[in-house]
């Protein structure tokens, strides 16, 4: 299992923009991980021909609502598409403080993980 780690939409000192595409990397396996806070988007680009689809796993919430197979969220991504999952509520996709996905298949396959910054 890969464990993804955000990048900034601006730098420190607030100028600089992030170019999303330059700042997604290939996908190494097919299961991956990511500390989620809440403040967080997963990027998916789907360079292939066919399309694909990303599996994020739920976590049964504080009432029991979730969790399991049933309550997995599948993104099919069309080819030469790139989808945007975000701000996961913890409560419902954090299990052990992480998020866990898992992907379909490897080929063309690009991910990225934005972490949502103020202006100052």
């Amino acid at each position: 299992m890969a464990t993804l780690t955000p990048f900034n939409t601006l730098d420190d000192s607030g100028e600089s923009i992030l170019d999303l595409v330059a700042g997604l990397s290939a996908a190494v396996d097919l299961s991956n991980d990511f500390f989620n806070d809440g403040n967080l988007i997963l990027f998916v680009n789907n360079g292939d021909a066919a399309p694909h689809t990303i599996t994020i796993e739920s976590q049964p919430d504080p009432f029991g609502r979730g969790g399991g197979v049933v309550g997995d969220m599948a993104v099919v991504i069309a080819a030469g598409d790139l989808a945007m999952i975000s701000l996961l509520n913890p409560a419902m996709w954090n299990g052990g403080g992480k998020v866990t996905t898992t992907l379909s298949a490897l080929t063309s396959m690009t991910l990225g993980l934005v972490r949502l910054r103020k202006l100052r």
